[in-house]
């Protein structure tokens, strides 16, 4: 989303650190109109290679071989 909706993830990003008490979930939906979460969803639906579902998830960020791949 940080490649093609910049400015509306400027604004998720500024109301998340402005207001501490909103959970993200909600900013998302209301600043995209669907929380990221949902994108996940969608790209397991529509059968995405694993790479991709992969990256997407945020308890892969660890995993040596993403790390590995995105300092090529």
């Amino acid at each position: 989303m940080w490649c093609f909706a910049p400015a509306e993830m400027l604004k998720v990003f500024a109301s998340s650190n402005k207001t501490k008490t909103l959970r993200s979930h909600d900013v998302q939906a209301q600043v995209l109109g669907f929380p990221l979460a949902d994108c996940s969803c969608l790209a397991r639906e529509w059968s995405l290679p694993k790479l991709l579902l992969a990256l997407m998830d945020g308890e892969c960020a660890e995993q040596e071989r993403f790390v590995t791949l995105l300092w090529r």
